[in-house]
């Protein structure tokens, strides 16, 4: 098996890509930021003299890397997967300690040694529910077995195909046995499973999804639905629970799972021949893919509106996390900032309505190529 053959068995899954482009285009806007930032600190503005290590590493370095590694989430390298997950567990990690935070009056004043008040402005904890939620989420997402397998993160290696002239090939008793029966399984690359049985001298197959576990059960078996099954040839069109049965009997319990009645799609094709098999997507991520979408258009829709309201007001937020840099942009005072805000949200806004009609348009294509099946 060629390594162009092994890559292409791993289903890249659509909600990853989705994940790489949001971590590119949030990173992107933030470079914005980033980039003048790191001007004014080597200018020394006003505010950026005490600045420091973790706020110039969240705000002037996190950024542009976070970029580079959303490339490589769409590439699926290894090292952006192990970025994201630490990243996570960060974000994470420093929301439990501003949840922790004791509360604070919102204002101290203090008197100086030299008779001066000094009015400090607390920011308060900034623990959020919903956004730890999310990120939650996200981790849970990134260690499951699926997408540690795209990214080739504690992947099971896989013996070679053996040819039919190595000493290790099967037992001529095997064959002999497959033939006198007429029908025989196997397994397609590292997920799939295949039913082939002779019909007039010819072998016929069957193959259906499946995916490789971390447990007791090594693989899953998707028996598709009635429904997807009565678009077989007519050799296999009325069998199914019979077939089934007989997958069943070769890949028993505890080895393998089964999972009857998935909407997925069983495909034939005649062997030898030279189309490859179609993988077939579950529905499970009809779900998160709905989620996302949502998600997406209630980015796009926040990010309108706080436009909408900087040009009619003539102000908007500094678009910043960290307390102390956060505040209001007056239009009049500060003009190119003023500006370079509105123009992060306006391409975050941008951004995610393309992405939502991106993942819209997949979904349509994914369900006619599903339909025309």
């Amino acid at each position: 098996m060629t390594s162009s053959a092994a890559s292409a068995q791993v289903r890249r899954s659509l909600l990853v890509t989705l994940l790489g482009w949001l971590v590119i285009l949030g990173s992107a806007a933030l470079s914005v930021i980033s980039f003048f930032s790191f001007l004014m600190i080597l200018a020394g503005s006003y505010g950026t003299q005490n600045i420091e290590l973790s706020g110039f590493l969240l705000v002037v370095v996190a950024p542009p890397a976070s970029l580079v590694a959303g490339i490589g989430l769409l590439r699926r390298w290894r090292w952006a997967w192990l970025y994201l997950v630490l990243g996570l567990l960060l974000a994470i990690g420093w929301q439990v300690v501003e949840l922790m935070r004791p509360p604070q009056p919102a204002v101290t004043t203090t008197t100086l040694p030299s008779g001066v008040k000094s009015t400090v402005y607390h920011s308060g904890p900034q623990f959020s529910a919903p956004l730890t939620a999310v990120l939650g989420g996200l981790l849970v997402f990134a260690l499951t077995p699926g997408v540690r397998r795209e990214f080739g993160i504690w992947r099971k290696s896989l013996p070679p195909p053996v040819p039919t002239s190595s000493p290790h090939a099967p037992k001529a008793d095997t064959t002999a046995m497959e033939n006198e029966r007429g029908w025989r399984v196997g397994h397609r690359g590292r997920d799939c499973m295949f039913y082939e049985e002779r019909i007039s001298g010819v072998w016929e197959r069957i193959d259906l999804s499946g995916e490789m576990l971390t447990g007791r059960a090594h693989h899953v078996i998707y028996f598709p639905t009635t429904s997807a099954w009565s678009k077989l040839p007519e050799w296999a069109r009325d069998r199914r629970e019979e077939i089934i049965t007989r997958i069943k009997s070769e890949f028993r319990e505890p080895d393998y799972e089964y999972a009857n009645d998935v909407d997925v799609t069983a495909v034939s094709m005649v062997t030898g021949g030279s189309r490859p098999v179609m993988h077939a997507a579950p529905s499970g991520q009809r779900g998160g893919l709905l989620g996302m979408l949502l998600a997406l258009l209630a980015v796009a829709a926040f990010m309108g509106w706080q436009a909408k309201g900087g040009f009619e007001e003539g102000q908007i937020r500094l678009p910043v996390s960290k307390g102390g840099l956060r505040r209001t942009v007056v239009r009049e005072a500060e003009p190119a900032l003023f500006w370079t805000c509105m123009g992060i949200h306006l391409v975050v806004g941008a951004g995610s309505l393309g992405l939502a009609a991106w993942l819209v348009v997949q979904g349509l294509k994914s369900r006619r190529h599903g339909g025309a099946s």
